[in-house]
């Protein structure tokens, strides 16, 4: 298949889709929760299709690809699914803590109705998905096997088979969308005894429940798992259809193909949820006494760091260079309009003066003809026209030599006001330019700071091997 061309219509359309529900966000009532903000503003680079199967997701500022394609509209009902899901278990949880023990033989005959309860969930669950299901070629390899292992055909009854399948849909799209519980799934189960799954599958499954609360670092995803784990205790018991299908998935798999790769290894530390059983202590070792594959892993996390701090700092640069234009621009705004007001007050004020004049010269204009007309077939009209008419032609004068001395007096003051608004002009864009320049610089030195560190880690891993290939050398001499 072809990699996918960012510029295609139909990739646009799904970025207007995405803009669209930004929006939906905004009008909502209910603000989102931190955990449903998104953390990561990376730009989306390219898409890649390996021939193994899978996504591989390229992002700006990342050097290892993403495994998979978390697309809002598949992220959102599997989200649902997990909120219904944690939702009901909390409730029933919360509402029967409290009941004294012997209430609980009051329950007893519920349990034949549990079964069916369960089974109408995973059909609602799976009607859900059903559209959106992806196909397994696309699935990372984790989940990949998993599928497999679900898909896998026995000799089980119809039913059996479908529940199973309903499951397989369910499972894998949940994990591969949710890459917090495909990681911690996949650090998880690398301890999985599968001997020990097919004796007691119950006992097995609450074990790995166990490990993978240890892990966690929050709370409310300790008591999600605790939850699952009374869950497996209780239902399971009385379930033997779901208890053979969750047996059978486990002993399948391969582990091997289940563990983190490079690239789950480098995302992983950047979850602050959760601490993946490579990480505990990796950091605090001295890299002398590590393993070839824990030098490796140690590699992987310091490029994560490096990586966040990269694009922290990269953040903190835009906000101070944003915050430092924003300054210069109000303070060019606020003088610009301060001249823009005075120069409007002295065109206002010329104005004014000529409509004054005008009305003068047209007051001394009427006068004067009034006067020629009462004159009009008198002996002196001749000569008294002509004086009246000097008379006005003086006056007029006078009034244009005040309307031109008043634009003389004013025209210095506009003139000295607009030169000041030129300088500014000027100024402000010179300030901006400098300013972009510096931070272009910074940027640019922020952006070549990750490799030269990435560098150093290789030297240092490298130096640690050379090390202790002597240290061996002289002990085998």
């Amino acid at each position: 298949m072809e990699n996918v061309n960012l510029n295609d219509p139909a990739v646009q359309a799904m970025a207007n889709a995405q803009r669209m529900y930004q929006v939906i966000r905004e009008m909502k009532e209910v603000p989102e929760l931190p955990s449903e903000k998104p953390k990561d503003e990376s730009t989306l680079e390219r898409v890649e299709f390996p021939p193994s199967g899978g996504v591989l997701t390229y992002m700006s500022g990342h050097e290892y690809p993403y495994r998979g394609f978390p697309f809002f509209e598949f992220v959102d009902k599997i989200d649902f699914i997990k909120k219904v899901a944690r939702g009901i278990l909390s409730g029933l949880f919360h509402e029967l803590k409290h009941r004294p023990k012997i209430w609980f033989i009051t329950l007893i005959p519920a349990l034949w109705f549990f079964k069916p309860l369960v089974y109408s969930a995973l059909y609602g669950f799976h009607r859900l998905v059903v559209r959106s299901l992806i196909k397994p070629k696309y699935y990372s390899q984790a989940i990949q096997e998993l599928y497999n292992a679900f898909s896998y055909e026995d000799l089980e009854d119809g039913k059996t088979r479908k529940v199973r399948l309903l499951l397989r849909d369910i499972v894998c799209m949940i994990l591969e969308f949710d890459n917090a519980y495909r990681f911690r799934l996949q650090d998880a189960i690398e301890n999985l005894d599968q001997t020990a799954v097919k004796k007691n599958t119950i006992n097995e499954l609450c074990r790995v429940l166990d490990s993978m609360t240890d892990r966690e670092l929050g709370q409310d995803i300790k008591d999600t798992w605790r939850l699952v784990k009374l869950f497996c205790k209780i239902y399971l018991r009385i379930d033997g259809r779901m208890r053979r299908i969750l047996g059978d998935v486990l002993s399948r798999i391969d582990l091997d193909k289940m563990k983190l790769t490079d690239e789950d290894k480098y995302y992983c530390p950047l979850r602050k949820d959760f601490q993946a059983a490579f990480l505990k202590g990796l950091r605090e070792l001295k890299i002398k006494s590590l393993t070839p594959q824990q030098k490796s892993d140690r590699l992987l996390i310091e490029k994560a760091f490096a990586t966040h701090e990269l694009k922290a700092e990269k953040v903190k640069l835009i906000d101070k260079f944003n915050t430092k234009r924003a300054l210069i621009t109000e303070a060019f705004e606020k003088e610009k309009k301060q001249l823009t007001e005075e120069l409007d007050n002295i065109k206002k004020s010329l104005k004014d003066i000529e409509n004054t004049l005008n009305e003068e010269a047209t007051k001394l204009a009427t006068t004067t003809n009034r006067t020629i007309e009462r004159t009009k077939g008198t002996e002196a009209f001749e000569s008294t026209g002509k004086t009246l008419n000097l008379l006005l032609n003086e006056d007029i004068k006078a009034l244009q030599d005040r309307m031109s001395a008043e634009i003389a007096k004013q025209n210095p003051i506009s003139q000295k006001k607009i030169h000041r608004l030129s300088v500014l002009e000027k100024k402000f864009n010179k300030d901006s330019s400098e300013l972009e320049k510096k931070f272009n610089r910074l940027l640019e030195q922020n952006r070549t700071a990750y490799p030269k560190k990435v560098v150093k880690l290789k030297k240092l891993c490298q130096q640690s091997t050379s090390i202790l290939k002597k240290a061996i050398r002289r002990k085998i001499g």
